[in-house]
């Protein structure tokens, strides 16, 4: 096992790592450590298990999605949002990559509490950001192990949610995010 450990930069007994030049020292292991690692082992017929299943990883492969368009790049168009209230959707065929991709922008307008005319209150949605961060930490781990990435940012108008994906996962993953944003209290 290799510990590297600012307390022994000022020992001249060190031993250098051949191909890395790394500096290293030897030293036994007390034996109340071993023990504590002894004792932390799996004990007969159990098993150590598996993490669970990353539902965000992609279903199927993806389907080449390059479309020939006698060399013009293809322009966005709006498949949803003419009506008042309508969430605004665009479409633009990925003409230049083999793979699907999916770049998603969810904007919640919120006005209360005067936000955000109130400095107290843009200092509150800076906290209450970092508190659901942290509270969807692990769901966003798992998304970005399945190629997603996802970010939340505010600014004077809107809390925004990004997600960046090229599979199917970022349905799943939008799904979970909001379930867990309806219950998120936060309180630690």
């Amino acid at each position: 096992m290799i510990h590297r450990d600012q307390e022994y930069k000022n020992e001249t007994d060190l031993q250098i790592e051949p191909i890395y030049n790394t500096e290293y020292k030897i030293v036994k292991l007390d034996d109340a450590k071993l023990e504590a690692w002894a004792k932390s082992l799996p004990k007969q017929g159990e098993a150590l298990g598996h993490p669970p299943p990353n539902t965000f990883v992609p279903k199927e492969k993806p389907q080449s999605s390059k479309v020939e368009n006698d060399g013009e790049p293809a322009k966005p168009t709006k498949i949803q949002g003419d009506k008042p209230g309508e969430s605004v959707v665009w479409f633009k065929q990925d003409d230049t990559f083999d793979h699907p991709y999916v770049w998603s922008k969810v904007e919640l307008f919120c006005s209360d509490l005067s936000f955000p005319m109130n400095v107290e209150v843009k200092a509150l949605m800076a906290l209450w950001s970092q508190l659901l961060a942290e509270d969807i930490r692990e769901l966003n781990y798992n998304a970005e192990l399945a190629g997603l990435e996802f970010s939340t940012t505010w600014n004077d108008e809107n809390l925004t949610f990004h997600v960046y994906s090229y599979d199917d996962g970022y349905v799943e993953f939008y799904s979970e995010v909001f379930k867990r944003l309806q219950s998120f209290e936060p309180i630690e």
